[in-house]
C-alpha cells in the first residue's frame, strides 16, 4: 500500500521540532526545565508553519501580491505576539506600539495611532505624559490579551472613555498626571476595572492637513518595590509565555481567513460587534468584502448621523491588513468627505481616480475588505454598496460632487504623507 504523503507544513514542522530537540539534548539531558522550554518553543514553530500553510489554502491567495501579503500578515501576528507576550512586565510596564503601518494585523484604522500597556489588575500605577495634538484620545481597559486565555473569549473590553472625561489633571501646557488603580487614590484618579489587565490607547487623527505631535504615555507602578531583575527566570512563566505565543498565533489566524468570512457574498455591507475581541464598546463597525475590476467602480452611500463624534471608511487586503494609507488615498474620514445637501456621504471605490473628492483607492487590490467605523454616533443605518461600470460614473453620481484635478490630488497625497510622517515621528 502506498503511504500517504506528508503535508508541506508537517514536513517543515517535524523537521524543525527534531532540530530544536536535537540541539537541546546536548546540554539539557539532566535539565528538565530547559527541555520544557525547548518543547514549548518547538510547539510554537509548528504553529507558525501551520499559519503559512493556511495562507496557501486560501482561495484568494492566487497571485504574487496576495501570497506575499499573506506571509507578511503571518509575521505581523508573530511580531505582536512577541511584543505583548514575551517582552511584557506588568511591574515595569512599557508603551508598546500596537496596530498600524508596521504592526499591520486585524484591521488597524488609518485615523488612529495605537498603543498598549499590560498591567496587574491589583496594581497602583502613576500615568503621566503630554496630551499631544490628536482630536480625540480613547482609553480602553480590557481583560486579557490574545493567547493569555484558552477558548474563544480572548479579550473582553471593560470600558472605553475619552481622555477629556477622565480626571487627568491636564495643565495649560498639555501635560497630565493621574493614578490608575482599583481603589480610590488621593488626587487625580481613574478606576481600574475588575480584572482589567491591559490599557489600550487610541489617538484619533482626523484632519490630515496638520503636522501633529503625538501624545506621550508613561506608566510607573508605585505600590510595589522595584525588582532586582526584570528578567524572566521562572520556568513556569517562560513556558506559559511561549504557550501563549502559540495560542495567540492560532487564534489570530482568524484575520488570515477574513476574505473567506462573507457567506452573503461580495459587495454587501453588514454590521459587526467587536467589543468581545478588543474593539470599542461605543463604536459601530460596518464591513464588506469588496470585489471590483479595473473597468468597474463601487459606489458607497451612507447617511451621516446628525450627532457623531467620528467616522471613517478604509480598505484592507483579504488578510485584514490596512492598505498603504500614508501614501495612497485608501481611506476617508469625517474631516475628508464632502457631504451632499442631504448629509449623505457618497464615496467611490475604484482602481482609477475618478476626479472626485470622495474617492477611495484600491491600491491594486481587486478584492479586499471594506471597513467602516462610527464612534459615539446616534442612530446610524448600514451603508449601501453597488457596482457600476467605471465609464458610467459621471452619469450615476449625484450632481454637485466636489471635483479634484490631477494636480490637486498630488497635493492632497503630499499633505497626507507629511501628516503620516509627523504622526509616527519619522
Amino acid at each position: 500500500m502506498k503511504r500517504p504523503m506528508m503535508s508541506v507544513t508537517k514536513k517543515y514542522a517535524v523537521g524543525l521540532f527534531i532540530a530544536v530537540l536535537s540541539i537541546s539534548t546536548g546540554f539539557a539531558d539532566e535539565a528538565d526545565d530547559l527541555k520544557r522550554i525547548d518543547v514549548a518553543w518547538a510547539d510554537y514553530i509548528v504553529e507558525l508553519a501551520s499559519s503559512g500553510e493556511l495562507i496557501r489554502q486560501q482561495e484568494f491567495s492566487n497571485s504574487v501580491i496576495n501570497r506575499f501579503e499573506g506571509y507578511r500578515a503571518v509575521m505581523a501576528i508573530a511580531s505582536v505576539g512577541y511584543a505583548n507576550l514575551l517582552f511584557t512586565d506588568r511591574d515595569t510596564p512599557e508603551y508598546l506600539p500596537d496596530f498600524g503601518p508596521l504592526v499591520n494585523y486585524c484591521a488597524p484604522a488609518p485615523s488612529y495611532k495605537y498603543g498598549m500597556f499590560h498591567l496587574d489588575p491589583n496594581g497602583v500605577y502613576r500615568v503621566r505624559g503630554y496630551r499631544g495634538d490628536a482630536e480625540l484620545i480613547d482609553f480602553q481597559q480590557q481583560a486579557g490579551w490574545y493567547g493569555e486565555n484558552e477558548g474563544a473569549n480572548q479579550i473582553v473590553t471593560k470600558v472605553n472613555i475619552t481622555f477629556d472625561k477622565i480626571d487627568t489633571g491636564v495643565d495649560e501646557g498639555g501635560y497630565y498626571e493621574f493614578t490608575l488603580s482599583n481603589k480610590k487614590q488621593p488626587g487625580h484618579w481613574w478606576k481600574l476595572e475588575d480584572q482589567a489587565n491591559a490599557l489600550f490607547i487610541r489617538e484619533f487623527f482626523v484632519d490630515f492637513n496638520t503636522r501633529p505631535r503625538s501624545a506621550t504615555f508613561h506608566i510607573d507602578r508605585i505600590d510595589a518595590p522595584s525588582k532586582k531583575s526584570t528578567a524572566v527566570t521562572d520556568v513556569d512563566d517562560a513556558v506559559f509565555r511561549l504557550n501563549a505565543l502559540k495560542r495567540a498565533q492560532n487564534y489570530l489566524n482568524l484575520c488570515l481567513r477574513m476574505g473567506n468570512s462573507f457567506p452573503e457574498g461580495d459587495n454587501k455591507v453588514r454590521e459587526e460587534r467587536y467589543d468581545q475581541g478588543g474593539g470599542q464598546i461605543d463604536q459601530r463597525y460596518f464591513q464588506a468584502r469588496y470585489n471590483v475590476d479595473k473597468d468597474e467602480a463601487l459606489i458607497v452611500e451612507w447617511p451621516v448621523p446628525e450627532q457623531c463624534r467620528f467616522w471613517s471608511f478604509a480598505l484592507y487586503n483579504d488578510y485584514w491588513q490596512v492598505l498603504n494609507y500614508g501614501n495612497r488615498q485608501v481611506h476617508l474620514n469625517s474631516a475628508m468627505v464632502d457631504l451632499d445637501s442631504n448629509g449623505i456621504a457618497t464615496m467611490v471605490i475604484s482602481h482609477q481616480d475618478p476626479g472626485v473628492q470622495n474617492w477611495i483607492d484600491v491600491d491594486g487590490h481587486n478584492t479586499g475588505i471594506f471597513l467602516g467605523r462610527a464612534k459615539i454616533c446616534g442612530k446610524a443605518s448600514i451603508p449601501t454598496m453597488r457596482k457600476v461600470k467605471y465609464n458610467d460614473l459621471e452619469r450615476v453620481l449625484p450632481a454637485g460632487m466636489k471635483k479634484v484635478t490631477g494636480e490637486e490630488r498630488l497635493k492632497q497625497l503630499a499633505v497626507r504623507r507629511e501628516h503620516y510622517l509627523h504622526r509616527y515621528s519619522r
